[in-house]
């Protein structure tokens, strides 16, 4: 909303938002949850690929071991079905990439993005294959920052937004 001193309150266009929140709502009403994913795929890419390039040189042991724990739990959850634990599961491995890119304006980027992640990631990961497909993706990503590859861990990252991108085309309509 913008004031204008006289005149009145006014919505502003969508594109001057600031609020990803509603900007997600509104395209979620004038499209399909496929269209937001898409877009929120490539926001993603754009964050994580350079975060995961950077955990890789800057992750500690840690941090490794709690990335194992979020792929241990994410296994655990698909062998139960149970949806809601293995969102948590995987939204958690993606906040240790965040958090060990060291770099606090890409924790504060990401933020807003994570709740809207976790309406998509419901949608998608009710579906046994596409969360067998983030167990592996995981723990290819997790291997390239074992190794403490930039290259890899970025190669990685890109490989499972690309998978993911074939998940949500798979299985959204």
């Amino acid at each position: 909303l913008s004031a204008r001193q006289g005149s009145g309150t006014y919505v502003n266009e969508p594109a001057a938002w600031q609020d990803l929140g509603s900007l997600a709502a509104l395209a979620r009403r004038n499209g399909s949850e496929r269209e937001v994913g898409l877009a929120l795929l490539e926001v993603r890419r754009m964050l994580e690929v350079g975060s995961a390039g950077l955990a890789a040189a800057r992750i500690t042991a840690d941090g490794l071991r709690a990335m194992e724990a979020a792929v241990a739990a994410l296994r655990r959850a698909d062998a139960d079905d149970d949806v809601d634990a293995a969102v948590a599961a995987d939204l958690d491995f993606h906040d240790h990439i965040i958090r060990a890119a060291s770099n606090p304006f890409i924790g504060v980027t990401f933020a807003p993005l994570r709740d809207e992640l976790v309406v998509a990631r419901r949608v998608t990961s009710a579906h046994h294959e596409v969360r067998a497909h983030a167990v592996v993706q995981h723990e290819r990503i997790l291997t390239a920052l074992r190794l403490g590859s930039p290259d890899a861990a970025k190669a990685a990252m890109r490989a499972h937004m690309d998978q993911t991108t074939n998940d949500l085309l798979e299985y959204t309509a």
